[in-house]
């Protein structure tokens, strides 16, 4: 696994750098370059959340194909609703309620 899929997989994930061999350094010096391959990560731990990484993207990918529709109860101007849409790429409102005439009809325009 590359060293971008691996951050990419979990905001739990990141990468240290360097590596000191004392708890308190008296140079920056006493650093050393720690490779992605000599890191301690839990096997079962690290497999669960790929796991769920490629679900979660096969998922979205499918859902991209035929997005679910979705209702606006409180359509305002449509922020919510272009946020589904643009946001997820899963969701679409196919509907929506406002009493407001002018905000309706700038949510007509905007969807």
């Amino acid at each position: 696994m590359s060293l971008r899929r691996w951050l990419d997989v979990s905001p739990y994930h990141f990468y240290v750098c360097y590596r000191f061999h004392k708890l308190i350094p008296e140079t920056g010096d006493e650093k050393s370059l720690v490779s992605f391959r000599d890191l301690d990560v839990c096997k079962r731990c690290t497999e669960e959340t790929i796991r769920y990484y490629y679900d979660v993207s096969e998922f979205k990918n499918k859902m991209q194909e035929k997005p679910m529709r979705v209702l606006d109860l409180f359509g305002g101007v449509g922020a919510f609703s272009l946020g589904l849409k643009e946001g997820s790429g899963c969701l679409m409102a196919t509907h929506a309620l406002e009493i407001s005439p002018s905000a309706a009809k700038t949510f007509k325009c905007v969807l």
